[in-house]
């Protein structure tokens, strides 16, 4: 091509105007999407102006002549290159963008995280530390405080700030307790109680269920016999997500008073 003033003034302007509807539009989306995730719209914005840059480079050469299939070629290796040097960069990246655009959680969502990709193991405690839990998942539990480009942010429930990488995430499991209090206000509650064999399951069931008649939708089982001198009975409900551990505190204190009332008896008889 003849670098005539005509030609370079084009060339100017085309350039120019690149630029321009580059900034334009990649600003565009990022005003946007700012007011709903400021991170989330400042990765967009940016990858915006990395295709638009990779658009102006592609006319740069075709303009001066450089044949289009040597600029592909190039720009093949050259990607297939850079995509394996920061292959988990760029894995955490587009991750980063599918978790902001689905919506899965958010800042604020209490979450519990199963994935192989966090270790995580059970401490061995005495089989008491676990008598009432619900359920024992084995993951991390905490409140999402960010969510970035590469990490995620989790303020667990000791305190302490856990990063995970977003690929992580995506590949693993995430049970979003706050979601399920969005679409009710209710908290499920699971109580195991154990008594002596010696007591008449029928006898404790109806005492259970009197005691706990205060608190509506209880309902009482015989879950369990112990290969011991003891049966299990499960005290399940649910309770408004507000009083949860006020309801739980609550219950387990009637619970261990009729337990102690029954033993008072046994040692008067």
């Amino acid at each position: 091509m003849d670098l005539n003033l005509t030609n370079i003034l084009i060339f100017i302007i085309i350039l120019t105007i690149l630029f321009y509807l580059t900034s334009k539009i990649s600003n565009h989306f990022y005003n946007k999407y700012k007011h709903i995730d400021k991170y989330f719209s400042i990765a967009l914005r940016n990858i915006i102006r990395i295709i638009g840059y990779f658009i102006i480079i592609i006319f740069v050469l075709s303009y001066f002549n450089v044949g289009l299939e040597y600029v592909l070629a190039s720009s093949t290796i050259i990607g297939i290159i850079a995509g394996l040097a920061l292959q988990p960069v760029l894995s955490n990246l587009f991750a980063g963008i599918l978790l902001l655009l689905s919506g899965s959680f958010k800042p604020g969502d209490e979450v519990r995280i199963l994935t192989y990709g966090i270790p995580y193991a059970i401490l061995n405690l005495p089989g008491y530390k676990y008598f009432s839990r619900e359920f024992l998942h084995v993951g991390y539990k905490g409140i999402i405080y960010e969510i970035s480009l590469f990490f995620t942010k989790i303020i667990l429930d000791t305190g302490e700030i856990l990063l995970i990488p977003n690929n992580v995430l995506l590949s693993g499991g995430i049970i979003n307790y706050s979601e399920i209090l969005r679409e009710s206000n209710e908290k499920f509650m699971s109580i195991r109680f154990e008594l002596s064999q010696k007591i008449d399951p029928d006898k404790a069931i109806n005492d259970i269920k009197n005691i706990l008649s205060k608190y509506n939708n209880f309902e009482v089982y015989l879950d369990e016999q112990s290969d011991k001198d003891y049966y299990i009975l499960l005290i399940e409900g649910k309770v408004n997500i507000n009083n949860y551990k006020k309801i739980k505190s609550e219950i387990l204190k009637e619970l261990i008073k009729y337990k102690n009332s029954i033993n008072e008896n046994k040692v008067k008889t």
